[in-house]
């Protein structure tokens, strides 16, 4: 399932800053010094366990194209998300993706997902990004209703993977 979202003139403008939707929730890019928060946090949203070194590798090596947000509750990580800029010959200017977006169970609906979604979006957006879309499961009804109050609509698309 698929949604996506334009971006206007102005809000391609805007800065990307720290968000504090609620008073303690503080969103950022991810840094080396996070590596085994994202590392514990992918294992519990993946059940996919990555060692330090390839975090590590990922975070310097992906800057131009992968962001990666991190977001902290005084000071304990919890929730992260990516975003990824792409172009095509197909398109006249450059789209966005969110990829992944993780909020550990004890702080959802709190307002971290929103938090990291808007700096995502504040980032891609001083990147050029004019549209961005996000793929969920079906299944997802939680972070559906997040994308739509965040004015992102549904788009008939459909997914095939190859393995």
């Amino acid at each position: 399932m698929g949604f996506t979202k334009e971006l206007t003139k102005k809000q391609r403008n805007k800065p990307p800053r720290e968000i504090p939707l609620s008073t303690n929730i503080e969103v950022r890019i991810a840094s080396k010094a996070d590596t085994d928060e994202l590392i514990a946090m992918n294992h519990e949203f993946n059940d996919v366990k990555v060692d330090s070194q390839w975090v590590q590798e990922s975070l310097d090596t992906n800057l131009q194209h992968e962001i990666v947000a991190i977001a902290y509750v005084g000071h304990r990580a919890v929730g992260f998300a990516c975003g990824q800029v792409y172009s095509s010959f197909c398109y006249d200017s450059l789209c966005g993706e969110i990829t992944e977006m993780y909020v550990r169970k004890t702080h959802r609906r709190q307002g971290v997902g929103s938090a990291l979604l808007v700096f995502l979006e504040q980032t891609l957006q001083t990147r050029g990004v004019t549209s961005i879309k996000i793929l969920t499961g079906q299944k997802n009804r939680g972070a559906q209703k997040l994308y739509t109050r965040l004015g992102y609509r549904e788009i008939d698309e459909v997914v095939l993977l190859k393995e």
